[in-house]
């Protein structure tokens, strides 16, 4: 089998992320050496991201490696700097994806899409491990892909 192509358009997908980043906090609670939180108004932020397709092998293979499951999975997201100038990297497992979006009757690119956003939000330090956090990520993601014209994933369908 070739090389997998991109099931989204680039421009498409950076409109997305560029949305997400839109979405960061105006200011940033820092710790200073006192002790003291204060609120910083940040500038700017940025977020450099590295996408890369794998099969579901690889994909299995780090899944168990740094989450302890044995199994594929759609986005893997590896952070390494927080905001203001977040980088992380997005493994994302097509074949997953393509199973998926059929078992669930989405387009494959609107999902691509939404598990891209999925990850970069974790990237941007959001989170789903409680319940408050996984509705408002859920928000979130409705509202940005919402953007582009993509339904709601979460709608029962």
């Amino acid at each position: 089998m070739g090389p997998a192509r991109w099931p989204v358009h680039r421009g498409r997908l950076e409109r997305l992320l560029q949305a997400a980043l839109s979405q960061a906090p105006d200011s940033l609670s820092l710790t200073t050496s006192g002790s003291e939180k204060r609120q910083v108004r940040a500038v700017t932020h940025s977020l450099e991201l590295t996408l890369r397709m794998v099969g579901a092998e690889e994909s299995r293979t780090l899944n168990r490696q740094f989450r302890g499951k044995d199994s594929p999975t759609n986005v893997l997201t590896f952070g390494y700097e927080p905001l203001p100038t977040a980088s992380a990297d997005l493994v994302l497992c097509l074949p997953v994806l393509i199973e998926e979006a059929q078992q669930q009757g989405k387009d494959v690119s609107s999902h691509f899409l939404h598990m891209a956003l999925h990850g970069a939000l974790h990237a941007l330090g959001h989170d789903h491990q409680a319940e408050a956090e996984a509705l408002a990520m859920e928000d979130l993601e409705r509202t940005l892909l919402a953007r582009l014209g993509i339904a709601d994933p979460y709608a029962a369908g």
